[in-house]
């Protein structure tokens, strides 16, 4: 859910849904789903740049960038820690 007031642009909502429905945000807590979302996003803009902008600019995902997806998304997993 986005924040009223605060919306998230296509290349954000792309990686959302796709960690969602991927199951890569199955154990995180519910109570903590949205600091865990939002955490993802931060950490994909600043070292992932280049998977927005081909998000952004392709509005697709190829092979190729679905694998840097999901291998972004489990380093991710494996550091990211509840508050």
């Amino acid at each position: 859910k986005q924040p009223q007031y605060v919306p998230q642009n296509l290349e954000q909502e792309v990686v959302a849904i796709f960690a969602g429905t991927r199951g890569y945000a199955d154990e995180v807590p519910v109570d903590q789903v949205q600091n865990w979302e939002a955490d993802l996003l931060r950490h994909v803009e600043s070292s992932h740049g280049e998977l927005l902008r081909e998000i952004r600019e392709k509005k697709a995902i190829s092979p190729e960038m679905e694998a840097s997806l999901e291998e972004m998304i489990l380093n991710f997993n494996r550091g990211w820690v509840p508050e």
